[in-house]
């Protein structure tokens, strides 16, 4: 899909989203590994690199052009010009994910060189609703 159809990402991006909530609820049913990183020791887990890796290749199907960058990965090639990038947190809200709480969320904003949708949120409560994805914002 383009990049310059950014309405047409509304509904793929609703249905990917919706499914990378299944994958992070999937893994926290069950045992899963954690471990902490960097100066801060913030918490990552498995769900974390799994909802990362399906949302990498799933939005890099939706716009094959896009960049990427994420809490869990490194930019990708950050110093081309690309006409969307990618900005994901796989899970924006671990330390609540790992003690069970319900207060967590996988996050991504699609941006062009100016935004266009402001974020992509799904909470873990909410199967179906993706909040903010309906309206694209309009840059003078």
């Amino acid at each position: 899909m383009p990049a310059n159809n950014l309405l047409a990402l509304r509904e793929p991006l609703a249905t990917v989203m919706r499914t990378a909530g299944d994958v992070a609820r999937a893994t926290a049913s069950g045992p899963y590994k954690r471990w902490t990183k960097g100066a801060d020791r913030s918490p990552v887990t498995e769900a974390d690199i799994a909802v990362n890796e399906f949302l990498r290749d799933r939005l890099s199907d939706l716009v094959r052009e896009a960049g990427w960058k994420s809490e869990e990965s490194h930019a990708d090639q950050s110093d081309r010009a690309v006409p969307l990038v990618w900005i994901v947190d796989p899970i924006d809200g671990t330390r609540a994910y790992i003690s069970g709480s319900a207060d967590w969320s996988i996050s991504c904003r699609a941006r062009p060189p100016r935004p266009a949708f402001d974020r992509g949120h799904l909470r873990s409560r909410d199967r179906r609703n993706v909040s903010r994805i309906a309206k694209p914002r309009r840059y003078a």
